[in-house]
Parts: C-alpha cells; sequence; structure tokens
C-alpha cells in the first residue's frame, strides 16, 4: 500500500487461506448479508461492506508501521467481512 498499490485496502478482504474458510465465508455472506440488506438496504449495506474492508486493511498498515514482524506476515483477510457482519446482525 506504501508503495502506491491501494487497491489492496480492498482486495485483501477477498483473500482465504483454506476451501473450507471460502466456503463458510460465502454461507456466512449469504445468510447474514442478505437478512441486513433487507434491513438497511442496499446501498446501505454496500457502504457497510466496503468501509469494513478498507477500515480493517488501513488498520493493518498502520500495524504493519508500528510492529514490524506484523508487517512481515501475510494476512488473509477473508473473515473480516463475516465477523463484521456477524456483529452487526447481533446488534440489530
Amino acid at each position: 500500500v506504501l508503495s502506491g498499490f491501494v487497491w489492496q485496502l480492498v482486495t485483501y478482504a477477498f483473500l482465504e487461506t483454506s476451501p473450507i474458510g471460502v466456503i463458510f465465508g460465502v454461507l456466512i455472506t449469504w445468510s447474514l448479508g442478505s437478512a441486513l440488506e433487507s434491513i438497511w438496504g442496499r446501498k446501505r449495506f454496500i457502504w457497510f461492506s466496503f468501509g469494513v474492508m478498507v477500515a480493517a486493511g488501513a488498520l493493518t498498515v498502520l500495524l504493519g508501521l508500528v510492529i514490524p514482524s506484523i508487517a512481515a506476515a501475510a494476512y488473509p483477510g477473508g473473515s473480516v467481512l463475516t465477523g463484521a457482519l456477524w456483529v452487526a446482525y447481533g446488534l440489530h
């Protein structure tokens, strides 16, 4: 990101290391996402999803600047959106 690859703040959220993680991530996004989209509306749900992805990516980059061992590791962000959906669904 610091080298100009700004799109990685969003695209890293689509990375997952295991096939089981992909399967359950899709199922959680489909079930909880459709419920939240019907409550919030499509526009608010998309902004929520995009905001969560960018905020988590930016936080990971900032922590990597402070703690060098974080910058050396690979962090797939596939569970970030599903975790946020669980919290949002639980609070609603």
